[in-house]
C-alpha cells in the first residue's frame, strides 16, 4: 500500500507542470542570497566555535558527547525499524514478516 502511494506521488510529481518562471517566486532574491549568508555564518560563527570546543573540551568529554548523540540517532533508527517491521507483519496476508511481495524483509 505504501509503495503504491509513494509510486503515485513520484509519478504525479514527474508529470506535474513545470515550475513558473523565477519572476513569479516572491522569495527568489532571498533564496539566491542564502548560500552567501550560510557561508558567512559558517566562517564567522560555527568554525570558530568548533575550534574553541576542540581546544577547551577534553577528548574524553568530546567522545562522551559524540556517543550520546550517536545513541540518540541509533535509538531513532531502532524505533523506526521496529515500526516498519510491525507494519510489515500486520500488512502481510500470511503474517510471516515479509513485504508485499511475500519476500522476507531481512531484519
Amino acid at each position: 500500500m505504501r509503495r503504491a502511494l509513494l509510486g503515485s506521488l513520484v509519478a504525479s510529481a514527474c508529470l506535474a507542470a513545470p515550475m513558473a518562471a523565477a519572476e513569479d517566486d516572491p522569495l527568489d532574491g532571498l533564496n539566491r542570497k542564502m548560500p552567501a549568508l550560510n557561508y558567512i555564518i559558517d566562517t564567522a560563527v560555527v568554525k570558530p566555535l568548533a575550534k574553541v570546543y576542540v581546544t577547551v573540551v577534553p577528548g574524553f568529554a568530546r567522545k562522551g558527547v559524540r556517543n550520546a548523540l550517536n545513541n540518540l540517532t541509533m535509538r531513532d533508527a531502532y524505533f523506526a525499524r521496529r515500526e516498519r517491521d510491525v507494519a510489515d507483519v500486520v500488512e502481510t496476508p500470511t503474517g510471516d514478516g515479509g513485504d508485499e511481495d511475500g519476500k522476507p524483509t531481512g531484519g
